[in-house]
């Protein structure tokens, strides 16, 4: 991709999320039964989409129409993914005796986890644990504080997700 066409896809790109962020997340967050983290992922989910397509040269005459469209499809991917998920700890739950998942349950603290997870991650990703799952503070707001895109930003973010993921089932 030309310096040119990476431009204005990032140019595009900034416009769109500047414009039509909040909307998204209000669309995410009203559709989803996990609440504001999962809203939250559902947002960051749907402009990655977008950027990717962005910066393989794709042009949208209507973008907030494509965003809103990525945006129905990640959230009947997370309701799939959620009913999944409930069908298989009722499953769980029956091959384990209920007083061994208490028991585990009762060792793993909040503090203890986030000890583990501080312990295990880089200084640029543990300031960003820290604002966003401690603090919850915007994406947008973090960029601006560490002085980055907010693009940067949600990539970093989705990164840092796959980390904690890791982390917290080798915890567990």
């Amino acid at each position: 991709m030309k310096s040119d066409e990476k431009r204005i896809a990032q140019n595009t790109f900034n416009e769109a999320y500047e414009l039509y962020y909040e909307s998204i997340y209000k669309f995410c967050l009203s559709r989803l039964n996990g609440g504001s983290e999962y809203a939250e992922d559902c947002t960051q989910e749907v402009f990655l989409v977008f950027y990717n397509r962005l910066t393989k040269g794709d042009t949208f005459e209507y973008p907030r129409a494509f965003l809103y469209k990525t945006a129905v499809n990640i959230i009947r991917q997370y309701n799939d993914k959620n009913i999944k998920i409930n069908s298989n700890e009722t499953e769980f739950d029956e091959y384990i005796p209920s007083d061994e998942i208490n028991g585990a349950i009762e060792k793993i603290s909040f503090e203890s986890l986030k000890k583990r997870i501080e312990e295990s991650l880089r200084d640029d990703d543990l300031i960003l644990f820290r604002e966003f799952f401690i603090e919850e503070k915007r994406v947008k707001d973090i960029a601006r504080e560490l002085g980055i895109t907010p693009t940067t930003c949600a990539t970093r973010l989705h990164r840092l997700r796959s980390r904690l993921k890791a982390i917290i089932n080798d915890f567990i």
